[in-house]
């Protein structure tokens, strides 16, 4: 996987700030990923299955969870 970084320096004046914005998009970007704890939960818990259901519940561009387990399957030569 390519690791990309980018940095920028940027100025702006305060007095423009709209903290209310800002307070906003904070609690709408948490409560994105509030799913996280929930699946990185279930992986310690050995729930793979209903982690990856959560997983692509939330990300629905993933594949689901059976086509990813046909791939591993093929690529370990397990047959279920």
């Amino acid at each position: 996987m390519t690791k990309v970084s980018c940095y920028a320096e940027v100025s702006f004046n305060i007095s423009e700030v709209d903290f209310e914005d800002i307070e906003k998009e904070y609690e709408r970007r948490k409560q994105s990923y509030s799913w996280a704890p929930v699946v990185y939960r279930m992986i310690a818990e050995g729930r793979t299955e209903d982690a990856m259901q959560e997983m692509h519940r939330h990300m629905p561009d993933l594949a689901p969870p059976s086509h990813e387990r046909a791939i591993a399957d093929l690529i370990t030569g397990k047959r279920n």
